[in-house]
């Protein structure tokens, strides 16, 4: 499993470099729940607070480190406003919530930054595993892709 982690970091390091080339922001991809950069699925999305931004919803690529707008209470595999509901665990991660849609039984974690201003979504999302685990216990399925992940065996 260890050089997964060695190809992910490496494809992570080539996104971002081609990333940061672009000239013009890429115009979004149908659905819009890919990254407009790469192509990616997110890997978190966060809710941003204290600025003009303030309650406004970033998707986050886990390749090329993009983020894009995505309205909130939409599921972000099926573009589903129906059946959004949030799973937490206050007592370990407060700003963490998983944002789940029962019309296909998909989740994605969302991060408040009004409860963590330096949140980060990679790493936050590796740091909040738990959560994960509390999500597929109850029968949901990962939405994003967190190339980290790809090397914990399963």
């Amino acid at each position: 499993m260890a050089p997964l982690l060695f190809v992910a970091a490496g494809l992570q390091l080539d996104r971002c470099r081609r990333a940061t080339r672009l000239e013009a922001p890429p115009p979004l991809l149908d659905p819009p729940a890919l990254c407009p950069v790469c192509g990616a699925p997110p890997v978190a999305s966060i809710v941003h607070t204290g600025t003009t931004l303030s309650g406004v919803r970033f998707l986050h690529c886990g390749l090329c480190a993009s983020a894009w707008h995505l309205v909130r209470v939409k599921c972000t595999c099926c573009q589903s406003t129906k059946g959004i509901a949030y799973y937490h665990t206050e007592e370990r991660d407060p700003y963490a919530r998983g944002e789940t849609c029962s019309e296909c039984h998909h989740y994605l974690k969302i991060f408040a930054m009004e409860r963590a201003p330096e949140v980060e979504a990679l790493a936050d999302d590796l740091a909040t595993a738990g959560l994960d685990f509390l999500l597929t216990e109850a029968g949901w399925q990962r939405g994003g892709a967190n190339p980290f992940f790809l090397s914990v065996p399963s």
